[in-house]
């Protein structure tokens, strides 16, 4: 995928949920590296803009955020009129809500993140390219292929099948300059993640987990999935509509 070209006219990255460390940066990385300028709304605090990127406050707690991150958005996108964007959900896990022991305000933090948040920022951009047959926008879902074993929260995993259901209606009515991907990962080499703990803390065990489970024994790097998303918004013509198993195989198994 190295030799896929670097992009002539400029384009728009939007991250949303991440841009600062693991598979959002990779993402970041790969896109900006292309000649596209990135947007990144996140809650780190202390990044500063630069030419290529531009980093927005961003914390989802209710309503109000909910509605100023889409204000934000559709700001972001009626401005670059005529130009191509790439949108990344990077949607939250579970959260670290405990079934039993949740509150409803925990509760509602999953849902918005896992389901409300990508659900309405869709409908929000595919609004705007109805409107504006010149632009095109490749938009990017995030689930999960392994929840049932590592995110076992039933908010999350309710959350992520939702959201798997929405992405094929949305797919089926979506205009012909809206491109959607929805990509499911497994077993991703992020540091912050338990897979990469697990590899640091126990590397016989998680070796022999790998072996068992994964098929092509592969732990996935996140600038692979950032190449590979690359590759999809050079080529949405062709994989428009794809739901994309990231997981070195886990699926088959």
């Amino acid at each position: 995928m190295s030799e896929l070209p670097t992009s002539e006219a400029h384009c728009e990255l939007l991250v949303v949920g991440g841009g600062t460390r693991g598979l959002g940066l990779a993402i970041t990385d790969e896109y900006t590296a292309r000649g596209y300028h990135a947007r990144l709304f996140h809650r780190q605090h202390g990044h500063s803009d630069s030419k290529e990127k531009t980093h927005i406050k961003f914390d989802l707690t209710g309503q109000a955020d909910l509605d100023a991150l889409l204000v934000s958005i559709c700001g972001i996108l009626e401005s670059g009129k005529g130009k191509k964007f790439a949108i990344h959900s990077i949607t939250g896990g579970s959260l670290g809500v405990d079934f039993y022991g949740a509150e409803g305000a925990e509760i509602t933090k999953v849902l918005l993140h896992n389901l409300v948040l990508p659900m309405l920022v869709s409908q929000r951009v595919a609004e705007f390219c109805q409107k504006n047959t010149d632009s095109s926008v490749d938009l990017f879902f995030y689930s999960s292929a392994v929840t049932q074993t590592f995110n076992s929260s039933p908010f999350y995993i309710a959350a992520k099948s939702a959201l798997e259901a929405f992405f094929k209606s949305l797919v089926k009515q979506a205009p012909r300059n809206l491109s959607a991907f929805m990509l499911r990962l497994g077993h991703v080499d992020i540091p912050h993640k338990y897979f990469h703990k697990q590899a640091i803390e126990d590397p016989s065990s998680f070796s022999k987990y790998i072996e068992k489970a994964v098929p092509t024994c592969h732990f996935t790097k996140p600038k692979e999935i950032a190449s590979f998303c690359y590759y999809l918004s050079s080529a949405q013509g062709m994989f428009n509509g794809m739901i994309c198993d990231l997981t070195g195989g886990h699926s088959w198994v």
